[in-house]
């Protein structure tokens, strides 16, 4: 494997509000938590919606990791909240547990009041909103990227995007839609990872990770890494490992 520099820049389309924060409490997360506050007003303090919230976040985090997914709604009305919590698809149900327990911590922290929020980091996602959005594609956009180029292969764009064609392939088929997989290019190893939330059809699952492999095409060539968010589903290739176990895989 090549030597590099894991120097992160990331760029915020669409989303600007997001919250960059990392949580030194939970140090078994890996990586920053990105955060955005939506707005679509607020709710009372100790009223229904907050207990309404309080009750989804409990139960998203004690259920997600046992499958690495759950959505669930609680409330009536306008005191409604729909939720979603997904882990990446290879990290066992304890690492799930613990990335969502920051997350909620995080939602709850740096949005309070807030019907609505997203939290995205490298190992698990959590959304929660007073409108429905199951099976939506959603519009949130992050693209960051490692800061040093690859120079040594003409063709290392070419092959790093048929590796991701390829697990979006995989991806959209699979009921986890989740798909890792590795290649050689060069003197590097090059790893790549595509996951949609399943709450997502399979077809919708597809477009969305098209769209994020776009987003590579356009902000990424050359780059050593990258992570693509695309609200519904997201996109990360480096010349280095960072998923676990065999390409592949997943639980």
């Amino acid at each position: 494997m090549g030597s590099f520099h894991q120097s992160w820049r990331q760029l915020l389309l669409l989303s600007s509000l997001f919250l960059l924060h990392s949580l030194t409490a939970y140090p078994a997360v890996s990586g920053i938590f990105y955060t955005l506050c939506r707005n679509p007003g607020n709710y009372a303090a100790n009223g229904t919606f907050e207990a309404n919230l309080s009750h989804l976040l409990s139960s998203l985090s004690a259920s997600a990791p046992v499958t690495g997914f759950a959505n669930d709604t609680v409330g009536l009305g306008p005191d409604q909240v729909f939720g979603l919590a997904q882990c990446r698809g290879d990290l066992t149900e304890e690492q799930c547990g613990v990335c969502l327990a920051a997350g909620v911590e995080e939602v709850t922290r740096l949005c309070p009041y807030k019907k609505a929020a997203v939290m995205w980091n490298e190992t698990c996602h959590l959304r929660y909103s007073n409108q429905r959005f199951f099976g939506k594609l959603r519009g949130e956009k992050l693209i960051r990227w490692i800061t040093g180029n690859v120079t040594s292969d003409p063709n290392f764009d070419r092959i790093l995007l048929g590796l991701l064609d390829g697990l979006t392939a995989r991806a959209a088929v699979s009921p986890r839609m989740f798909a890792t997989g590795k290649t050689k290019v060069d003197v590097y190893d090059l790893y790549g990872l595509v996951q949609c939330t399943r709450d997502l059809a399979l077809d919708d699952c597809g477009q969305c990770l098209k769209t994020a492999i776009g987003d590579v095409q356009r902000y990424c060539e050359g780059k050593q890494g990258a992570w693509v968010i695309e609200g519904s589903c997201d996109v990360r290739y480096g010349v280095f490992p960072f998923f676990n176990g065999s390409a592949g895989g997943g639980r």
